[in-house]
């Protein structure tokens, strides 16, 4: 009689266990666009992963309670969700937003940097920022708005350089990189002024 009684406790602590445990998906979109977001990394402490093709992960055997998360992704901004599981399979959506603005990365002269140029870099919603060059490793125009940008470098005795780049967001936090090399003036206009105050007609002039 023992021997059932105690039988009968580990069932009905096996059939506790069980109850209550439901399967979890959680999805992930794009907040603009409401896509889905491939490879975000969803954590709490009580599971984690990455998410699908379709954005999402699926939990099995999960007890009720509630569970906080947060929600990782390259180019996406830190996501925080909650899901409450009580004896039934749910379904929750988290959107997260994309990254509003990147580093910009200038190389200005090969092989070695050219200090002294001034960059000027022109933009959406009246952007408008300058810097001048002398950093071994890039020099940086940072948290730059999402868009496309002109820009023009100047350095006296070289050529104007002007051109375009997009700035978006890149995996691995590398930043933008544009490089550019001008190149040096080797010669000038020179003008002869004489006579005064006008000019004396019918001089020769010679230069060596």
């Amino acid at each position: 009689m023992k021997k059932i009684y105690s039988l009968f406790i580990c069932l009905l602590i096996a059939a506790g266990a069980a109850f209550g445990q439901s399967t979890v998906t959680l999805r992930v979109l794009d907040s603009g666009s409401n896509d889905p977001v491939e490879g975000a990394t969803i954590q709490s402490i009580s599971f984690n992963g990455q998410t699908n093709a379709l954005g999402e992960i699926v939990i099995n055997n999960v007890p009720d309670g509630i569970y906080d998360f947060t929600v990782t992704a390259e180019c996406y901004s830190l996501g925080l969700g909650s899901v409450t599981v009580a004896g039934a399979d749910v379904v929750d959506e988290t959107a997260i937003d994309p990254e509003p603005t990147n580093n910009v990365f200038f190389f200005v002269g090969s092989p070695f940097t050219l200090s002294g140029a001034t960059i000027n870099l022109t933009g959406p919603n009246g952007y408008d920022e300058s810097i001048v060059t002398g950093a071994i490793l890039g020099d940086l125009f940072e948290n730059v708005p999402i868009g496309d940008y002109n820009y023009t470098i100047t350095l006296d005795c070289y050529e104007t350089v002007t051109g375009t780049v997009t700035v978006e967001c890149l995996g691995g936090g590398q930043g933008v990189s544009v490089f550019e090399n001008p190149q040096e003036i080797t010669s000038n206009n020179v003008f002869f002024f004489v006579g005064s105050p006008f000019t004396l007609a019918g001089a020769t002039v010679n230069m060596t």
